[in-house]
Order: C-alpha cells, then structure tokens, then sequence
C-alpha cells in the first residue's frame, strides 16, 4: 500500500485503509486532529476502529444500531445500502469536526478500501450564516408586512375618521334643529308635552344611530386575538357602517345580494378589512364617473365547497396593462394619494390567512373582484 497517496495530506483531509475489514493504515493528518495518537500502530492499542470517535446524533444512532444486528463495518453499510448522506462527526475535547467522506475500493487488492475524509466545518460554517441570514430576514420581512399593515390600518382609519364625519352630519343637523325649535317653541310658551315627548324621542334616535356607528367602528378596529367561525352575512351590517359615509356622499347605489348564510373559520375584522378595502378602490374609481349612474354591488354566494364573494362595479374597470400589477406591494395607480398597500394587504389575508383566493377581470362596465373561501364544514352529529 502506497502511504503517500494524499498529498495533501492534513486535519483537513486525510484517509484511512481497511483491508480484509481491519485498518491497515491511517494517514498523518488523522494525528494532526486527534494528537493523543502518534500513528497507526499507537491508535490500534486500544482501538479497533475509527468509528469509535464519532459523535452520534440521534438519527445516526438509529443506523449505527442497524449495523450491530447486520455485522456489517460502517463504511460496508454506506456502500451496501448507497447512502447518499455520507457525513460523520468526529468528536475530541469536546468539540465537534463535521467530515464529508468517500469510499474508493483499491485497484491492486479486491478486499482493500481507501476512505478519504474531507472537513466541511468551513462550509457549514457559512451554510449557518446562511441560514441565520435567511431566518434575520423573515424577522425583517415580517416586520415590514406587520408595519404595512399597521400603515393599512392607519389608512383606514383616515377614511373611517371622515365615513364619522359625513354621517354624523345628518343627525348632528337633526339633533341641533330639535333643540332649536324646542328652545323657540318653549320661548312663545307654544311647546306642549307631546310635542317635547316627540322631539326628545327624536333625538335619542339620532343619538342611538350615531353611538351604533362608533360601535361598528369600534369592533373592526380592536384587535382580534383568535381566529373563531363566522357567518359571512353577520359582518355586512359592520361594512356598510365603515363606507356609508362614501357610498352617499359620492352618490353611489350600493347592491347588497346575500343569497345564502355560508361560515368560514377566520379574523372577522380581517376580512371586513379586506372588502372595504375594496369597495374603497371601487368608491375611488367610480369619483370621476357621472354621478347619476355610480353602482357597488356585492353577492355573497356558494360554489361546491366555496363561499364567494363578489365585488362589482361600473366604473371602467382595471387597465389591461396594470391588471397583473394591483396586489404588488405599493403598486398605485394614485400617485401620492395613495400608499400601494391596501390590495397587497387583501390578497395577503385572503391567500395566506383564510386559504383562500383572490382574482380580479373586468367586465364591459368595471371591475370585478372575486374573494373565494372554503367554507367551514361542521361535524355532523348522529342521533342515537
């Protein structure tokens, strides 16, 4: 046997000759990393194999065990069974050195076996960093959708402050014309009691309807802590809250089709989110169009195992050349009235928190936007 074959021969690589399955021979660089030995013969004094250095984990435990029950040596397993991993760990002092090897069978003796160990500390090494880099980068990643989210919310907000305003306008008015002319009606002494009744009552419904509405606001913006079952009709009343405030201001006939109760497992708010949020993009679309003719419909309906809702409108529809663009991170079609998020943040929600699936087309007036989710399948209960 030729005791030169590497020369580069060292920690990093060295080999290991087994012949009629006992080491013949182990080059210098094993002694380079385990220098408690000086050379072959000192290793052999008290070891049979170098399998007696390495270091288990729990899944080569597994196959080292297997070796015990089929007597074969290690390096015979690895060829009979065409490992493809073929890493070991050699531990000394406490320390672990990672190794990929190969096994070459000797060209001047059938039963003789050369195994080149190479270390692969430095690529894992990198392959850490690496993996470190990445798992940095989701942190990274996650905090800029959570902080686009947070800027959707923020967004949101902005309208729903101005939905308050344009609705609480009509019954402030309400409320100040009432008190008015029960003020002047007491002054001429003309104010009797079915009247103050009936002015009062009047104001306390202004009063009611203006409380349910910062309710309705309230309950989308707390924060939701689970995901629960909910009945896609329960949230309309909650949406039709948020854009009222637009829908009559821009003079919008908005369609609301509810052609069956259908319940998905979810954040309710997220997707009230999710439908204002466009609505809000049909509401923008529709501000240049002739103000006689503005129409918002949405249906909410049931295909197979789906629940669909569907938002349309007359308002021209998406341009061809953006349609693919919409649910990109701030892509806007706004300039600098808009943050680009608001679609990103619907699709994200639709896809990656209910499963389900979001797709826009136009049709020859406007815009369609189609919300599929799976519906919530409840477990049959058998009498007994």
């Amino acid at each position: 046997m030729d005791k030169s074959i590497d020369k580069t021969d060292s920690r990093e690589s060295f080999y290991v000759v087994y012949q009629n399955k006992k080491i013949l021979f182990i080059s210098n660089g094993f002694f380079s990393l385990f220098d408690c030995f000086s050379s072959t013969d000192d290793f052999l004094k008290t070891h049979q194999d170098v399998q007696e250095l390495f270091t288990f984990t729990n899944q080569t435990r597994k196959f080292y065990k297997k070796l015990d029950d089929t007597k074969l040596l290690w390096y015979e397993s690895f060829i009979e069974n065409k490992q493809k991993n073929n890493r070991i760990i050699f531990g000394y002092k406490g320390i672990e050195y990672y190794y990929k090897f190969f096994i070459t069978q000797s060209f001047s003796a059938l039963d003789q076996y050369v195994i080149y160990f190479h270390s692969i500390d430095n690529e894992l090494k990198k392959e850490k960093k690496l993996v470190q880099f990445f798992y940095k980068t989701q942190k990274k990643i996650k905090k800029l959708e959570k902080l686009s989210k947070h800027k959707d919310k923020l967004t949101l907000m902005g309208e729903i402050m101005e939905n308050i305003t344009h609705q609480w306008k009509q019954p402030l008015t309400n409320i100040l014309f009432t008190a008015t002319a029960i003020q002047f009606k007491k002054s001429l002494d003309r104010l009797n009691d079915e009247e103050l009744d009936k002015s009062v009552e009047n104001i306390i419904e202004s009063v009611n309807y203006m409380s349910q509405t910062v309710n309705d606001f309230k309950s989308f913006l707390n924060e939701e802590k689970q995901k629960r079952v909910f009945e896609i009709g329960e949230i309309i009343n909650k949406i039709e809250s948020i854009i009222k405030g637009n829908i009559t201001r821009f003079s919008i006939d908005l369609e609301i089709n509810i052609e069956k109760q259908l319940y998905v497992f979810g954040f309710e708010n997220e997707l009230i989110q999710s439908i204002v949020n466009i609505i809000n993009n049909a509401t923008d679309a529709l501000k240049s169009k002739d103000p006689r003719n503005r129409k918002i419909s949405m249906t909410i309906s049931q295909t197979d195992s789906k629940s669909i809702i569907t938002i349309k409108d007359n308002g021209g529809g998406v341009q061809i050349d953006i349609i693919d663009k919409i649910f990109e991170h701030y892509f806007t079609t706004k300039g600098e009235n808009g943050s680009g998020i608001g679609l990103h943040i619907t699709k994200e929600i639709v896809e990656n928190h209910f499963r389900g699936e979001l797709k826009v087309y136009n049709t020859e007036v406007g815009a369609v936007f189609e919300i599929i989710l799976p519906l919530y399948e409840f477990e049959e209960i058998t009498e007994i």
